[in-house]
């Protein structure tokens, strides 16, 4: 069993992200995209092995896409992909200390499987704090998030009666009868501290609590003129948000999400998302 590790622009240009995420995703919808990934049967083809790219076998059935560094395939791209003999995915040859990245091959990494299971535009580990905040692991739900900033990205199901986490995730190394050596796949991994646990913003909701992870700018609005900056473990209660700011190089990347916190000292402003901490209450 693999161990699991847990661990700014003017106002006017405010962005919010594609219609399918707006409003209508619930944490059921988040995981039936996962569970659809991870139970997507396929057969492997000459074209699709490729031994300097990965371990699959011509002519084997697969179950769970591939995974494919850098990767952001939809099911529709995958299987058009897999079905023109195209590589299926590199899980093994690396350009310098890390993988290659093959964005032309079939397939999706860690963090593009999370991003595509949110229907948001493509994140990384190290963008997803951008859009998320911190959770205890005793307040994890269902469609939270496992990120460890620079490594890997899983996304939470449930806690089991003996204390392992079942995940669904892109990984590689699978080992797993059935799956490909490298893919999507649901299954039980052990709890460490490498990673953090993360809620997307369209989960967090006007009336909780929360406190800060470090020194926090407090801003008139998102992205705008610095009114104060906030100490750590600073207490407060949500009640305006979410709000983005940043359009990044797509147009349609937030690339950094705020809420409006009534801070326990009395100051009211807009803070950002990645600084947060969820801490279990609700007023």
């Amino acid at each position: 069993m693999r161990r699991l590790a847990l661990f700014i622009l003017p106002a006017a240009m405010l962005i919010c992200l594609p219609a399918a995420d707006a409003g209508t995703m619930t944490r059921e919808d988040v995981l039936a995209v996962a569970s659809r990934y991870a139970r997507h049967a396929w057969t492997c083809s000459r074209g699709n092995s490729h031994r300097l790219y990965n371990d699959l076998r011509s002519g084997k059935r697969y179950r769970g896409v591939s995974y494919n560094m850098g990767g952001f395939d939809s099911l529709n791209d995958f299987e058009r992909k897999t079905r023109r003999g195209i590589i299926a995915g590199n899980s093994k040859r690396r350009c310098g200390r890390s993988l290659c990245i093959r964005r032309n091959l079939a397939g999706l990494d860690c963090s593009g499987f999370m991003s595509r299971c949110f229907g948001i535009p493509r994140h990384t580990t190290r963008t997803l704090p951008q859009i998320s905040a911190v959770v205890r692991r005793v307040d994890l739900e269902p469609g939270d998030i496992l990120n460890a900033e620079g490594y890997h990205a899983m996304l939470f199901d449930r806690f089991d009666d003996e204390g392992q986490i079942w995940v669904y995730e892109s990984v590689v190394r699978l080992r797993r009868s059935g799956s490909p050596p490298a893919g999507v796949a649901h299954r039980a991994v052990d709890w460490d501290r490498r990673y953090t646990a993360r809620r997307l913003y369209h989960f967090i909701h006007k009336g909780e609590r929360v406190s800060t992870v470090r020194s926090t700018a407090v801003r008139v609005e998102p992205g705008g003129r610095l009114k104060k900056s906030v100490s750590a473990r600073s207490s407060g209660m949500i009640i305006d948000g979410p709000r983005f700011s940043g359009a990044g190089g797509t147009g349609s990347v937030p690339r950094e999400v705020w809420f409006k916190i009534d801070y326990d000292d009395g100051t009211q402003g807009w803070s950002p998302v990645r600084y947060l901490v969820l801490t279990g209450g609700r007023e």
